[in-house]
């Protein structure tokens, strides 16, 4: 099992995409829910694809990372599920690929999510607040 992750791992260092271990491995997680959601039943018109390559292209810093998520996710359950018509799945992967696209295209380069320095100091900074509204409280 870690053979095949260690490959993928290895493939995307040499596209020279630099990624932390937390990106791929939520990357990875994503994939494997997204394949679990569409195998499993599921109500109509209930789409956690989607929902992952907005929150991939979101979350992630790589384009192609971000873009691979819903793509991956689809191809890996079309090898399971069967594909009824070429065509129409190469207009569905485009339209799941559609939201990675539009994160990309409305946000301006920020702060990562996962920088860990960033939220650290979010939280120093909530437990400043805390502490100086415990002192006034006190006064």
């Amino acid at each position: 099992m870690m053979a095949p992750i260690a490959n993928v791992r290895r493939a995307l260092c040499a596209l020279r995409m630099d990624l932390s271990p937390a990106e791929f491995w939520l990357a990875m997680g994503l994939v494997g829910l997204d394949i679990v959601a569409r195998l499993a039943p599921h109500a109509p018109n209930f789409t956690p694809v989607a929902a992952s390559a907005l929150f991939a292209g979101t979350v992630l810093r790589g384009r192609a990372l971000a873009l691979s998520v819903p793509l991956a996710a689809m191809l890996i359950s079309d090898l399971v599920l069967g594909c009824p018509d070429a065509r129409v799945m190469g207009v569905v992967y485009a339209a799941l690929a559609l939201p990675a696209l539009l994160v990309f295209a409305q946000y301006t380069p920020r702060r990562h999510v996962l920088d860990y320095a960033f939220i650290r100091r979010l939280v120093e900074r909530a437990s400043l607040a805390r502490a100086a509204a415990g002192r006034r409280r006190r006064a």
